[in-house]
């Protein structure tokens, strides 16, 4: 087993106080262009390099600007996660199962460490886990720019987006994480993986009504990384909060055979268990191949961790369904990735007074600072810290 600790920190400027909060990772068992090479679990190890910092942007003025709506059908994926445990180990495998049942190129990827903000993982590049669930083997910033390694990024940020754009620089960060998997491929898709809070005291319906409140969070930073995107495609959401939301949603009217309470897709009050990863895992081989994934197995597929999904015909075809209309959705949106700068200023100053939870990120006295740190796009990665950040790959 090989220990190691990613320690994220948030500093309240109103409170004065620092936060640290600390995870403990173990390791344990066990991207779409034509030219692209097929990544290894384990990438030779890179001579570590400065990461740029990117250069200072004007404050932005999102607009919408015309995406074109897909035509085709995607026929290969090459891809790097990018997360925490609401990605996990057993999504993205499960999801490169669904391709190669289909006979679709894939491979992947995987950066993950246990409730990680973006920062952290930039700042402590060699912490956290691969694909094949042992430790880290490459640095991020030189694996995101191999030439043509990667078509496609899913970069999830902490799943609390209110404090971490505040605290944790979420907009500069996505943005350099951007700016290093265009590198490597200037015709990559990236994708913010919208995730999801706690389910706490009161319940589901505060939960629902959170995940469609800071919906427009998730869609304000992806519209201020893409005012810098020139002529590259923009980043969109990869809509997994929104896609649980809808899921629970249809569970709760009775329409999921075998699943009659919400609580039957999570192991507590946020993780998933193999049903939720399996529905997930659904959403993006519809989003990334732009293919329906109704009638993709449920039998048969293997994972990392935990037991793999024991699902009847019916929940499965539900589920797939479900993900299929998700997808479709996300697909066919060429708007709400290039949200104005007065939408975005307008709805973080409403999402900041009205989030359920957040009581101390997101009061009265914070208003008008979250309005403030969406639009910063030129924040830099804290320097390496020795003491709690790996140096290089683990033994």
């Amino acid at each position: 087993m090989i220990y190691f600790t990613i320690i994220e920190v948030g500093i309240s400027m109103f409170r004065g106080v620092v936060l640290i909060s600390a995870f403990m990772i173990s390791g344990c068992l066990a991207p779409a262009t034509n030219s692209a090479r097929t990544p290894s679990a384990t990438p030779s190890t890179p001579v570590p390099s400065v990461s740029p910092t990117p250069s200072p942007t004007p404050t932005p003025t999102p607009s919408v600007s015309p995406t074109p709506t897909p035509s085709a059908t995607v026929s290969a994926a090459h891809v790097f996660f990018s997360g925490h445990s609401l990605i996990n180990l057993n999504t993205p495998t499960v999801f490169a199962q669904f391709a190669q049942s289909q006979s679709l190129s894939v491979n992947y990827q995987l950066q993950m460490g246990l409730g990680s903000s973006i920062k952290v993982r930039l700042q402590c590049p060699w912490n956290g886990q691969q694909k094949d669930g042992h430790s880290i083997q490459y640095r991020v910033q030189d694996e995101l720019r191999r030439s043509n390694v990667y078509d496609t990024l899913v970069l999830a940020e902490n799943h609390n987006i209110v404090e971490n754009i505040l605290y944790n620089s979420s907009t500069s960060m996505t943005r350099i994480m951007y700016d290093f998997f265009t590198t490597g491929n200037f015709n990559g898709q990236a994708y913010l993986y919208e995730n999801w809070m706690y389910i706490d005291n009161p319940g589901i319906d505060e939960f629902l009504a959170r995940i469609d409140r800071e919906r427009a969070a998730w869609n304000c930073v992806a519209s201020y990384v893409n005012t810098t995107r020139g002529f590259r495609r923009p980043i969109k959401l990869m809509p997994g909060s929104t896609a649980i939301a809808a899921l629970i949603r249809e569970i709760r009217a009775g329409t999921v055979p075998g699943i009659s309470v919400p609580g039957a897709i999570f192991t507590d009050n946020v993780h998933l268990n193999a049903i939720g990863n399996y529905y997930i895992s659904l959403l993006y081989y519809g989003v990334i191949y732009q293919r329906s994934p109704v009638g993709l197995p449920h039998t048969g597929l293997t994972v990392l961790q935990d037991s793999p999904p024991v699902l009847s015909n019916a929940t499965a075809a539900r589920l797939q369904q479900i993900a299929w209309e998700q997808a479709q959705i996300a697909i066919n949106d060429t708007t709400s990735h290039f949200r104005t700068h007065a939408q975005c200023q307008t709805d973080m100053d409403a999402l900041c007074t009205q989030t359920y939870g957040n009581t101390w990120a997101c009061n009265a006295a914070n208003t008008g600072r979250l309005s403030a740190a969406v639009t910063q796009l030129n924040n830099p990665v804290d320097p390496e810290n020795g003491a709690w950040c790996l140096t290089g790959p683990a033994p």
